[in-house]
């Protein structure tokens, strides 16, 4: 996560990179949004140099306002007054006129929670302004998850006399696409605004066919209509108004092969502007200047002017929501597309191609750290690589999929203090563990891609750890690494150069494939049980509740701590070493007993669920998740964040259950607190339960996942 401010023409700009690695640039210049950004894919267009996106009329990503859109002529007139208002296109005004909330600059302030950061700007419109009548306090909130790819817009509005208000954003939106032939539009409207000449609106008109985009359609296909293209008409700049003005309610989506947005907002409906016209600067990459990107404008009808009175608060909401689209069945990634990729980046083809899964945790929460069982699955969410070895040089090259080139020399194994928390430390800390065990290392260049969407909580950490690993086996070791020795070098590459605690589960769970039965009696040399799912009328799915793990760090480590002083205090190191019988509960605080409870008992529903797969007995296996669920609630209390039930693992399984009406199971997954939870569903029931999943935490958050039967390979 990084949170930084950029100097731009003495403007301060907000930059904000999330979890899950997505972009988003704001400036106080119009309360905007100044750039959208995926890798190294830009979502919005924006000018490309930022002299020009102070000019009066460039409204890319701003709040435009006091009112949007067009006024006919420079005079309104309401509460039996007149008043005189500038104009600024022709006789008419468009989006409030000159001196306008577009070119202001906003006072702001940002904050951080458990699950956003937040930035607020707010401006004071004075009395006269532009010609509108009243001191108008402007606030518009950004909320911008710290995992997951959204942006939520509150605006909020009080003026001390009478004044007329509509405020909607101006972003103009491309999804990566060069032409709007690529994109496809979707709006859940039965009626539009038509325009005349003056493309000012002059009368509702009820939904026809080159007007209609109740069905996705192709921005483009009826756009040279005779009916929309005229006079000074180039294309769509039209109101549209929703059927359902609801805040739940998705009304507009647009999408192409990569990406999805949706839009939720109480808005009344939204404006719709195809980029007719070109503009007198370049702008950022992928934008071409004409129909080259559409703004979508959330507002309220401007057919009549909207009254905000004295002492009353204008307060609207909306929310852009972003899906990266991955094509394949299962999230499997295209490979050639992958070698295509290395050669274009290195100029010559690659020798090899290696894959490595995530893994999620089916039992035994909480349980390792103190030497207990688990039961673990490494899963088909992949990270995939194009790799050539480069004999002779002590150099790694990586490259992953939106983001920085990673070059590091083997010539210096030592940790960087600068490297923690990089691809770099892990890759150098991955060869520092395997050269002083004295396995061979050397160079290699490598290009990867991943299907692990964000918050799955499937480990994408230990599967780039393994992954690292396996080239190096393969490459200069014949193959001749034991699997346990790689995840060893994973977990000394995260303790040691990442700068992350963990212990050996996800390693573990990653580097085996299948379902691994776990036992951490002796921490450092594990015994591992293969056990294959044999339940084929079962399958497992992945929700991501969109809560965030920053700032959770206190909550995860106090648990193990807890068990330890429970098991210090009945005199040995670790709830392993002694039966729950023998345990000194009398000693123990409330939480150090309910903890331990919770460790005993998992360790035995982990081995009942072992037992139930080898004797495919599947209702034990449902009840053992089940249970295992309930303990965490009640005696782990690893839930949720107290008093923090909305967007919490607790929620997403009540909710499961309900949809579910008590088929199936469902517990955490990982850590806690926050974040995913992984389900065990009927095969008959999958659609219904992903459906009503998906409606509540987006599809991007959804996702059925498969058992993979290999750990790191060669391909």
């Amino acid at each position: 996560m990084i949170i930084e401010d950029i100097n731009e023409k003495g403007i301060k700009l907000n930059r904000f990179i999330n979890e899950d690695g997505f972009e988003f640039v704001f400036s106080p210049i119009g309360a905007s949004i100044y750039y959208i950004k995926d890798g190294e894919t830009y979502l919005n267009r924006f000018p490309k140099n930022f002299k020009d996106f102070l000019r009066p009329k460039c409204y890319y990503g701003k709040t435009v306002g006091r009112v949007a859109n067009r006024i006919r002529g420079n005079k309104i007139r309401f509460n039996e007054q007149e008043f005189e208002i500038e104009n600024n296109e022709g006789e008419n005004t468009l989006h409030g006129g000159i001196h306008v909330l577009s070119v202001a600059e906003f006072k702001f302030k940002s904050s951080i929670n458990s699950t956003h950061y937040i930035l607020t700007y707010t401006y004071l419109s004075k009395d006269g302004e532009s010609g509108f009548p009243g001191n108008l306090n402007v606030e518009v909130k950004y909320l911008v998850p710290l995992h997951g790819f959204d942006i939520e817009i509150i605006y909020t509005a009080w003026s001390d006399k009478d004044t007329p208000i509509g405020l909607a954003n101006h972003a103009y939106f491309t999804l990566g696409s060069k032409s709007l032939d690529e994109l496809t539009l979707r709006i859940d409207s039965d009626y539009f605004l038509n325009v005349d000449k003056d493309m000012l609106a002059d009368k509702i008109s009820e939904m026809n066919f080159y007007m209609d985009f109740r069905k996705p359609k192709v921005i483009t296909k009826d756009i040279d209509h005779p009916g929309i293209n005229h006079d000074r008409l180039r294309g769509y700049d039209n109101f549209y108004y929703f059927i359902n003005k609801d805040i739940e309610k998705c009304n507009v989506s647009l999408e192409n092969e990569y990406y999805k947005m949706d839009i939720y907002t109480d808005f009344e409906g939204c404006q719709i502007y195809t980029s007719n016209f070109e503009e007198p600067f370049p702008l950022a990459p992928e934008c071409k200047q004409l129909r080259d990107s559409i703004a979508i404008e959330p507002s309220d009808s401007h057919l009549r002017l909207r009254i905000l009175k004295a002492g009353h608060k204008y307060i609207r909401h909306m929310k852009y929501v972003f899906t990266k689209k991955v094509k394949k069945e299962k999230q499997v990634m295209d490979n050639n597309i992958i070698k295509k990729e290395f050669a274009k980046l290195y100029g010559h083809e690659c020798d090899n191609l290696f894959s490595c899964g995530g893994r999620f945790e089916i039992l035994g929460n909480h349980t390792d750290h103190n030497h207990g069982l688990c039961l673990a699955a490494t899963c088909d969410l992949n990270i995939t690589a194009a790799v050539k070895k480069t004999d002779g040089l002590k150099t790694v090259q990586f490259i992953s999929k939106g983001y920085d080139h990673d070059l590091v020399r083997l010539t210096i194994l030592e940790p960087l203090e600068e490297e923690k928390g990089s691809s770099k430390a892990i890759i150098r800390g991955v060869a520092e563990y395997l050269n002083s065990h004295g396995y061979k290392i050397g160079g290699f260049e490598a290009y990867s891609e991943s299907s692990i969407f964000p918050g799955a909580g499937v480990s994408s950490s230990a599967a780039f750890e393994l992954l690292v690993g396996q080239i190096f086996n393969d490459l200069y070791n014949e193959g001749k690494i034991s699997k346990l020795e790689l995840c060893k070098a994973g977990q000394y590459a995260e303790n040691r150069y990442f700068g992350k605690a963990s212990g050996l589960l996800d390693q573990i769970g990653v580097g085996y494939g299948n379902i691994s039965y776990i036992d951490f009696k002796d921490i450092k040399n594990p015994n591992i049980e293969q056990v294959p799912f044999v339940f084929d009328d079962l399958s497992f799915l992945i929700v991501n509740t969109g809560g965030s793990h920053a700032h959770l760090s206190h909550l995860y480590s106090q648990i193990p701590q807890d068990m330890y002083s429970a098991a210090q205090k009945s005199g040995v190191e670790f709830l392993r070493d002694i039966s729950f019988d023998d345990l000194d509960k009398s000693n123990l605080s409330d939480i150090e007993y309910s903890r331990a409870l919770h460790f005993y008992s998992e360790n035995e529903r982990v081995q009942k669920a072992v037992e139930a797969i080898k004797n495919h007995d599947k209702e034990t296996f449902l009840q053992m998740i089940n249970e295992s669920r309930l303990s965490s609630t009640n005696n782990l209390r690893n839930m949720m964040v107290e008093n923090e039930y909305k967007g919490s693992p607790l929620e997403a399984c009540d909710y499961f259950l309900k949809v579910t009406e008590g088929k199936g199971a469902i517990k955490i997954n990982g850590g806690g607190f926050a974040g995913s939870v992984i389900a065990v569903v009927p095969k008959d029931i999958l659609p219904h339960v992903i459906e009503k999943m998906a409606e509540k935490y987006g599809k991007e958050n959804v996702r059925e996942v498969f058992v993979r039967t290999s750990g790191p390979s060669i391909l």
